[in-house]
């Protein structure tokens, strides 16, 4: 009966040092180790070799426990580690060595690794069809698309046989159909974003025809709500979210979040104060829980907004304009209180010229009997 190399390497005797004995069931790896004593005797057979020798033995031995399924893969990528190790310098067998560890990492998932193999067995072996198909597979696995069409198109130029070569295609229409993907949600994104900038644009335009002056936020519900939010109408005008706070009221702190407000989040420019305040507080509603005095009545209401109360955007610095809460002004330095009719349109409002949009429309909302501070 004619004997193989794996059937001496069953034999303790004649196995590598450090081998694994997969076909004894029942013991662990570790138990299956050969010990260092019938390693050293192993060495009559191996001392003598040249290092390509040593190097193809230690890979055939990788290539056992590879063929062996998934729970030796690792074992696999050990022994063609040491394989590559040996120092061997024969182009065919550095580049077996590479491929063959690419080939486990695969079993692992490892792609990058793999990838990285692939491209050292190329280094030494450039016309590796087999290894350049599993990297076209580790990079299609690693989202790199143009990688893996550039390493299938590489490999179908060396004309490979009908398996490997419908194995390329496949890995390359894969590859190209991610990267359609990926060009089309690129392009639809690109169009989202100029759409975006050309209506901020024309916002930006119709804002300085109305004489609208920009500033900085004033209450951290504002850096809640998105300040494009500002947008066209149907017929054209401007539609804005307003925030009402109601000063009269008693807070639990300092930030607006214990105070009382509300957000009006569709705010027409050619809406009267009046238009909202009368759906928000309805002259024969009943009382808001808040509301002890029953004072907060349409008809009771008054509009106010201090003069100057933060820096206009050309008057701050761009970077971080929206970045901060309240204003940066010292109490000296911000003006006076303004009262305006409630039956004032929003439009007449925003372009008064001592009117700062804090990031967009803050109006305070009071009791006509409130005098503030």
């Amino acid at each position: 009966m004619e004997e193989t190399t794996d059937e001496w390497w069953e034999c303790p005797l004649f196995a590598p040092p450090g081998s694994v004995i997969p076909r004894l069931e029942g013991v662990s790896a570790e138990e299956q180790r050969v010990p260092s004593a019938l390693a050293a005797l192993s060495h009559v057979l191996y001392d003598e070799e040249t290092p390509q020798e040593r190097a193809e033995l230690i890979r055939e031995h990788g290539n056992r426990f590879f063929r062996h399924g998934p729970r030796f893969q690792k074992e696999a990528v050990r022994l063609y580690t040491e394989a590559i190790g040996v120092g061997c310098d024969v182009p065919e067998v550095i580049a077996a060595n590479y491929n063959n560890r690419a080939a486990a990492h695969l079993k692992l998932c490892n792609y990058g690794y793999a990838l990285q193999d692939v491209r050292k067995c190329l280094d030494a072996e450039p016309h590796n069809v087999k290894a350049m198909l599993r990297g076209a597979v580790a990079a299609n696995s690693l989202h790199r698309f143009s990688e893996a069409v550039e390493l299938c198109e590489q490999a179908l130029r060396f004309l490979p046989p009908p398996g490997v070569a419908n194995l390329l295609q496949k890995e390359k229409k894969r590859a190209e159909t991610a990267l359609h993907k990926e060009a089309a949600k690129d392009q639809a994104r690109q169009a989202r974003d100029e759409e975006k900038l050309e209506e901020n644009l024309r916002v930006r335009r119709a804002l300085q025809a109305r004489g609208v002056q920009l500033g900085a936020p004033l209450y951290s519900q504002q850096l809640r709500t998105d300040p494009n939010t500002v947008q066209f109408g149907e017929d054209g005008r401007l539609i804005w979210p307003v925030l009402f706070v109601y000063p009269d009221l008693p807070s639990q702190g300092l930030d607006d979040q214990s105070n009382h407000c509300d957000l009006v989040c569709e705010f027409h420019e050619d809406d009267t104060f009046d238009d909202h305040l009368e759906v928000m507080f309805p002259d024969l509603g009943p009382p808001l829980p808040w509301d002890e005095h029953f004072e907060y009545r349409a008809k009771n209401l008054k509009i106010m907004y201090r003069v100057g109360w933060t820096f206009s955007a050309p008057n701050s610095s761009e970077e971080g304009v929206y970045s901060t809460i309240g204003s940066s002004k010292s109490p000296e330095d911000v003006g006076r209180w303004v009262s305006i009719p409630s039956e004032s349109k929003l439009c007449t409002a925003l372009s008064r010229s001592d009117y700062v949009v804090p990031l967009f429309p803050v109006f305070y909302v009071c009791p006509k009997r409130y005098q503030p501070q």
